[in-house]
């Protein structure tokens, strides 16, 4: 005869195992809520661009245009005027907003791009780069001249994780981090018992 009483069965008690997995899902939720504060506080950066074209002045003569255009090709010419648009002297909100430009080869084409986490600070930021510098850089590249091949620059586009996938990499953190933890115990456990 057995000593149970009347009416129980033999199932184990699910408690131990439930008090087992606390620490674990306690360290999975943390590290989920460090993770997506940190993701949550990750700016959104915004760029937007626009294209100058550098070609030999009106007043050249056709062989003197000919020769304007060899030496154009080279490269040399808009590679000074890239240079020139991204010095920091034409940008009035070096702190917040990053200018870069570089030549589109083969062509004559530059690339003046602005970055930063304000859309309207991009964009208006860019638009100054473009107005005071065109002119400047045109005095500069004589017997060349910058055309702006755009009214305005581009729309700011925006890179960075959508809110989804931040609240996605969170919750894989700490999935990540639990199954760690209950790795970890299970190891310290073993290694207890023996």
């Amino acid at each position: 005869m057995t000593d149970r009483p009347h009416g129980s069965t033999s199932r184990r008690d699910p408690r131990p195992a439930l008090r087992r997995l606390r620490w674990p899902a306690l360290v999975g939720v943390l590290v989920a809520a460090v993770v997506g504060l940190l993701l949550l506080q990750r700016p959104t950066t915004y760029t937007s661009t626009i294209d100058v074209v550098v070609v030999p002045a009106k007043a050249a003569s056709a062989t003197d245009s000919a020769a304007l255009f060899d030496t154009l090709s080279r490269g040399q010419v808009i590679a000074t005027a890239a240079e020139m648009y991204a010095q920091p002297r034409w940008n009035p909100q070096a702190g917040r907003v990053e200018v870069t430009a570089g030549n589109i080869a083969p062509s004559a084409v530059v690339k003046v791009t602005a970055a930063g986490t304000d859309a309207a600070a991009v964009r208006s930021t860019l638009d100054q780069v473009v107005d005071t510098a065109t002119p400047e850089i045109t005095k500069v590249l004589a017997p060349y001249t910058v055309q702006v091949l755009q009214q305005q620059p581009s729309a700011p586009t925006g890179k960075g994780f959508s809110l989804p996938l931040k609240v996605l990499l969170a919750l894989l953190a700490g999935l990540l981090a639990g199954i760690l933890a209950e790795a970890a115990a299970r190891a310290l456990a073993r290694r207890r018992a023996g």
